[in-house]
């Protein structure tokens, strides 16, 4: 997938394009489908499957938590389901200042050569979010390009939105998570130095700053699974246990976000004096919440309760396999 993060440097292919429009923030099962179907169409009249979305601000949107992904994370998950073109700049002006006319007539239709539009049901688009469905509609087929208007993805009756699976990751609700994003809520990641306490402790961990951008799960101890092209030829992914929070036990006066992540019955590799590569990147899955961070009175309190939290870990992956 090619990605033009500045709309001046997207030139569409001759045929033209069937083009994606959308946040798709979490790149959830209605994203994933919406997105899905672009693709579908694309093939079926010989146009080039493409997407816009905008870039993620550092900065979480005032209205919200934090993303559900980062602005990687977000372009990986769009080029697994097969879009050719992403166009991806910043929420920014002049582009944010367009009026909803400009920004379908003079962009996506003169300029991006779209010969087919794939919006939600709920997209809202141009100035002041001024525009809808119903003017995307009219607007396409007065110009004899295609809208098609996707209608909500629903999940025991309710419309999958990413708003609400903000809500249920910031609650440590990560099972529903993973049911309306259509996979499990992961982070992705390049360890950091940690403080070698788990080492000492009997439980290393591989270490992680939490991104700025991304929604913050509940601060506790989680089942989860990990995997790099690290582990390739060992496994693809391996069960691990997992504290996200600040480590009040260890550090009582930290405030900074972090993840540290023991692999259940760690795998020789890591094991081994073999070092990981500073760019090797991680993902961690959140497969299930197993308890609140909490502060222990001593070191050897944390670490009985953290053999209890890996019993846990082990009962959760045995139950739902792999």
């Amino acid at each position: 997938m090619k990605i033009f993060r500045k709309i001046e440097e997207f030139t569409p292919p001759e045929k033209g394009i069937a083009l994606a429009l959308g946040r798709f923030d979490g790149v959830h099962a209605g994203h994933t489908a919406l997105i899905a179907r672009t693709v579908e169409l694309a093939h079926r009249h010989d146009l080039s499957p493409s997407c816009f979305s905008f870039f993620n601000s550092e900065t979480p949107d005032p209205a919200n938590p934090g993303w559900l992904t980062t602005s990687d994370e977000k372009a990986a998950l769009i080029s697994e389901i097969g879009i050719e073109y992403l166009i991806y700049p910043d929420f920014a002006p002049p582009l944010i200042d367009l009026s909803p006319l400009e920004f379908l007539e003079t962009l996506v239709i003169d300029r991006w050569k779209a010969g087919l539009i794939v919006a939600g049901y709920d997209y809202r688009f141009g100035k002041n979010r001024a525009g809808d469905t119903d003017l995307l509609k009219t607007v396409s087929e007065r110009h004899g390009v295609i809208p098609v208007i996707f209608e909500p993805v629903l999940i025991d009756g309710v419309p999958v939105k990413s708003s609400a699976i903000r809500e249920m990751i910031s609650q440590g609700e990560v099972g529903n998570a993973t049911r309306l994003l259509g996979k499990p809520f992961s982070v992705t990641g390049k360890i950091v130095e940690g403080r070698k306490l788990g080492i000492k402790m009997g439980f290393p961990t591989l270490n992680f700053r939490w991104p700025v951008s991304k929604v913050a799960p509940k601060f506790g101890v989680y089942a989860v699974r990990i995997g790099s092209e690290f582990f390739e030829g060992q496994k693809s992914s391996c069960d691990a246990v997992a504290n996200f929070g600040v480590s009040p036990t260890i550090d009582p006066g930290n405030k900074t976000m972090g993840l540290e992540v023991h692999v259940l019955d760690s795998i020789e590799i890591l094991n081994s004096n073999k070092p990981i590569p500073s760019e090797t990147v991680f993902k961690i899955e959140f497969i299930s919440f197993i308890r609140p961070e909490e502060k222990f009175d001593s070191i050897e309190e944390l670490t009985k309760q953290i053999s209890l939290d890996c019993d846990s870990a082990r009962s959760i992956f045995n139950k739902i396999g792999k």
